[in-house]
């Protein structure tokens, strides 16, 4: 499956992000803009495409060590 299908926008993800608009597709992952519902600001919704790696997780873990290095929430 090589794109998310688009009945997939406008759902509300873990009753508190929507997926808006797709900004990115790569080999592992999608890439889509959306917006945090409870606090009403926009977000960036990386979804990880099935494989053998976990990069996402390597990546959130990277993130929250370098945080504060002029790198977002």
């Amino acid at each position: 499956m090589d794109e998310i299908s688009s009945s997939i926008f406008k759902r509300t993800i873990f009753k508190r992000f929507q997926m808006e608009k797709s900004l990115s597709t790569t080999k592992f992952s999608w890439v889509y803009q959306g917006k945090n519902v409870l606090k009403n600001i926009p977000v960036v919704l990386k979804i990880e495409k099935d494989g053998k790696y976990n990069l996402l997780e390597s990546e959130a873990y990277i993130l929250t060590i370098v945080k504060g290095l002029g790198i977002p929430k």
